[in-house]
């Protein structure tokens, strides 16, 4: 019990305590200063073998016999021993009476490094009781005293603590000056549990803020300081301890930051460390043997209300606050709305009693979000608007962007559109400001929980006819990450993060202009709706706009609400029961399941050359704006897609007469245009770089062709047993015609190891992988392609990820990836996060993948044709759509000859 004393008061306990004296023969041969040394050292052994009540009762009774006898230094230290273990027994709020009495004598002796101790003391008291404005100011007097002691351990402890009253009072810029002065100290101290504790609070800070990489760079390095092995027991248990909190830090911030897979592993860590740390603390509470009718567990508003109870008795009003706003959200739950607002009210009064103002501010966004489920617009606007001028004024810059946006979405429902645009400009201003300097995979993740805001600005933006001025918030919303890490990629110092505006709308323009191509963009817009009983987001309308050649951008909208109010189905539904129309039963890649591919085989054979659902997407998406598309075939028609549509087979797109849009038109995909503006960059660098005599004739002299390597083992599913990839000798075919037209030798079987891939890739002017691809569409770069393990010095399971192509650096100016799904994977905000966003990251201006698992004969007949084209016309778009006419016409399904699509540049 000692360690915990000495951890809560910042001094050793034996600095209190001198050695017992021996008790005497008789009592009566006590005097008095004896027997009061006895009574204060029994009490301190009583506090050693945990029994603090003990404790403190042998102090009640050493206490006037010190104060008797004039001993007013061990007078004091009683009163300072009492306070503490009041503390210790959750009976804080009587531990300041004692301490301050404590301080009169320390200060009457002139003991500095007691008084400093007393006055840290108190100011820990008066946090525990959520009294913080009080233990700033006894922090700071403890402050200048340990300043003029030089005590360097005790200065960095009490800076740390100070610290903490900051971040708690929401004044988070005195926060994270106290705690760099006292990380500085422990560096200095080579102090490394403490160091790593005050980087703990300093990444929180950071992350109140809104500086996340600050924040993880933080929590990164007392994480590697927690990891070290210690030495005694109590180290061990402290540097458990200090490893759980950041594991709990970090499963916050992940969050915040959209990474939810890896808050909820960070989560899951955390709990495994604390139930090893106290195990009696996570058990279940067996019930006694003889009890027949066992007590039901409380609901959740009765344990809600059975911890506000507990905290109102601590006397600790910062968690009686949080158990507040929690009973309140449990009647809300339950409907019963007026107790609701009322524990909101007494949370928020209690947060702004305290000093808590960001909890305040807090509690008012829950309160504004009950308001707003309500339809009680104003009440909602009253309190957003006091939680936005609190989270202003501490810098709560995640907040601030929060309640703008639902002050935003408050003012559209009231009619109030020029004010709401105005609002979520600013909102979206501040989410952007929270981006800077992250990593590509956490801005595209933190997008994705922000996206909501720039669907509800261009609504507004619409309705007041501004359409224009909604596109270039389209943009803004699109592929950022990648077009970020494309100008990184293209800058004078690739790994230094670049932070880049969207184009305006002059800018799209002169892309138009510049590419002779009509750009077609798309934007899936959700709303709120009752579907069946229950609140779900629905894609709304379609935002379609188009931007021809000349400059000229036209706007067409289409309502996708009869799709679930009267068809009973959704956008994301018709498009995957599209792919599965074409793309057949999935299954057919395991050299195990030939029952899979008899059946997936015998089903698409089935099918009809007409495709309803074709029809109707193409009734959705092409037909509201067939009148502003170019009528020379040959004409390039750039498609940007969003959302779900990314996953759209528009080559395969039927209109009424049954023709397909490739028939009509020469299509080419892009995930925005300022990607597309970057691609046609990363091609003028080629072209400056490279040789002349690099390609001749439309075609490479330096290619890497690979097919039907010896395909890996992969485990199909968690649980299940690695399975062998089934070989497809109709790839190796089409790699040995195409590796015979552009002059190479195919790398085939065993030749096309991994290792060997990867080294001719790095040279090559151009790459065709005939394969199998691996989805991932969970985290996007796990999707892979299938190569040969590696067998020699270097050994590898054979599959190259995305994750690994996204770190090469590539000389090609074309990819073509003849595989599966290679289009395929993370459909976000940013675009699908897979292996066409590497090959695109890593330097490649243009990339052919596929949306399904594509058959394997009609691949090896239209690749070569693809190659055939290319030669005669430089032009890959038209090629591949020559290709794809040609290959038709053998093979009509469009399950055969519709999956590949261009991505990037053209020529």
């Amino acid at each position: 019990m000692s360690v915990v004393l000495s951890l809560f008061l910042g001094i050793p306990l034996e600095n209190l305590a001198t050695a017992a004296p021996k008790p005497p023969s008789t009592p009566t041969s006590i005097d008095l200063k004896t027997q009061a040394e006895y009574l204060y050292q029994a009490g301190i052994q009583r506090v050693r073998e945990g029994d603090r009540q003990g404790g403190v009762d042998k102090f009640q009774q050493a206490f006037p016999l010190f104060r008797k006898g004039g001993d007013r230094r061990r007078e004091a230290d009683t009163l300072f021993l009492i306070a503490s273990n009041y503390v210790l027994l959750e009976q804080v709020i009587q531990a300041p009476v004692f301490y301050k009495q404590a301080l009169e004598i320390y200060r009457d002796l002139k003991d500095r490094p007691r008084e400093a101790d007393t006055l840290n003391a108190l100011g820990n008291a008066y946090f525990l009781i959520s009294q913080y404005p009080q233990a700033s100011e006894f922090y700071q007097q403890a402050l200048v005293i340990r300043q003029q002691l030089g005590d360097r351990p005790a200065l960095a402890h009490n800076l740390s603590r100070l610290g903490g009253t900051y971040e708690t009072l929401g004044q988070y810029a005195k926060a994270l000056d106290a705690y760099q002065q006292s990380l500085a100290i422990y560096e200095q101290l080579q102090d490394r549990i403490n160091q790593a504790s005050v980087l703990s609070k300093l990444g929180s800070t950071f992350s109140k803020r809104g500086e996340y990489p600050k924040a993880l760079e933080s929590y990164r390095q007392a994480l590697a300081i927690y990891e070290i092995p210690g030495q005694s027991a109590d180290e061990k248990l402290r540097l458990r301890q200090g490893e759980w909190e950041i594991l709990s830090n970090l499963g916050v911030i992940y969050t915040k930051l959209g990474q939810f897979r890896k808050g909820s592993q960070a989560l899951e860590q955390a709990a495994a460390i604390w139930k090893e740390i106290y195990p009696e603390e996570t058990g279940q509470i067996p019930t006694s043997a003889g009890e027949s009718n066992p007590k039901p567990p409380p609901s959740q508003l009765e344990a809600a209300q059975q911890e506000l109870a507990l905290y109102r008795k601590l006397g600790n009003r910062f968690l009686e606050a949080s158990a507040l706003a929690t009973v309140a959200q449990e009647y809300f739950r339950l409907g019963q709305y007026p107790q609701a607002f009322q524990f909101y009210r007494q949370a928020q009064e209690t947060r702004q009693a305290i000093g808590d103002r960001a909890g305040e501010a807090l509690t008012l966004i829950l309160m504004g979000f009950a308001y707003e489920e309500l339809q009680q617009y104003p009440q909602a606007l009253q309190v957003f608007q006091q939680a936005l001028a609190i989270a202003q004024k501490i810098g709560d810059q995640p907040n601030v962007g929060l309640i703008l946006s639902r002050i935003g979405a408050v003012q559209k429902h009231r009619g109030q559109l020029a004010a709401a645009t105005q609002t979520l400009q600013a909102a979206t201003q501040v989410f952007e400001s929270l981006r800077v300097g992250l990593t590509d995979a956490n801005k595209v993740s933190i997008f994705e929980t922000q996206s909501y805001t720039y669907s509800l600005l261009q609504q507004v933006l619409v309705a007041q006819q501004q359409t224009e001025a909604a596109l270039e918030v389209t943009e803004r919303s699109k592929a950022r990450a990648f077009a970020e890490l494309l100008a990184q990629r293209l800058g004078p110092t690739p790994t230094e993060p670049v932070t880049l505006a969207s184009p305006s709308l002059a800018q799209i323009k002169q892309i138009a202009q510049d590419r002779k191509a009509t750009l077609v963009e798309y934007s899936v817009i959700y709303d709120r709706f009752q579907v069946q009983g229950k609140t779900q987001n629905q894609a709304s309308e379609l935002y379609i706009w188009v931007i021809q050649p000349t400059g000229r951008v036209t706007f067409r909208s289409v309502d996708l609400k009869p799709l679930f109010q009267q068809q009973k189905t959704s956008l994301e539904a018709l498009v995957l029961s599209v792919r599965e129309s074409i793309a057949g039963e999935r299954g057919l890649i395991f050299k195990e399941n030939p029952t899979a591919v008899a059946r997936a085989i015998a089903q698409i054979q089935a099918q009809s050359h007409t495709n309803p659902q074709l029809q109707q997407l193409y009734q959705l998406l092409i037909q509201p704006i067939a009148d502003l598309l170019p009528t020379d075939p040959k004409a390039h028609v750039v498609l940007i897609p969003h959302k779900a549509l990314f996953m759209v087979p528009f080559a395969a797109l039927q209109n009424p007469m049954g023709t397909y849009l490739i028939e009509q038109h020469t299509l080419l995909h892009a995930p925005s245009i300022q990607v597309l503006a970057l691609t046609h960059q990363q091609r003028q660098r080629l072209k400056a770089t490279q040789p002349q005599s690099a390609w001749v004739a439309g075609l490479p002299k330096t290619a890497v062709v690979v097919g039907n390597p010896t395909m890996p083992q992969v485990v199909p599913a968690p649980g299940k047993p690695a399975q062998q990839l089934m070989a497809l000798p109709g790839a190796e075919a089409e790699a040995k015609v195409i590796a015979s037209l552009l002059h190479t030798q195919a790398m085939t079987g065993n030749q096309a190891d991994k290792a060997s891939v990867v080294q001719k890739m790095l040279q090559a002017s151009l790459i065709h992988l005939a394969t199998h691809g691996l989805l991932d569409e969970v985290r996007g770069l796990g999707s892979a392609i299938a190569l040969a393990p590696s067998s020699g010095k270097i050994q590898d399971d054979g599959l190259l990820t995305a994750e690994e192509i996204l770190n090469l650096k590539l000389k090609a100016e074309l990819v073509v990836l003849s595989a599966c799904d290679t289009g395929r994977g993370r459909i976000t905000g940013d675009g699908v996060i897979g292996l066409s966003r590497s090959f695109i990251s890593a330097g490649v201006p243009s990339i052919v993948v596929s949306l399904w698992a594509i058959p394997d004969t009609p691949t090896a007949a239209l690749m070569p044709v693809f190659y055939e084209n290319l030669k005669r016309n430089p032009d890959k778009a038209q090629a591949l759509r020559q290709a794809m006419l040609k290959t038709m016409k053998k093979y009509p399904r469009p399950q055969d000859w519709a999956a590949f699509v261009l991505m990037g540049e053209a020529k």
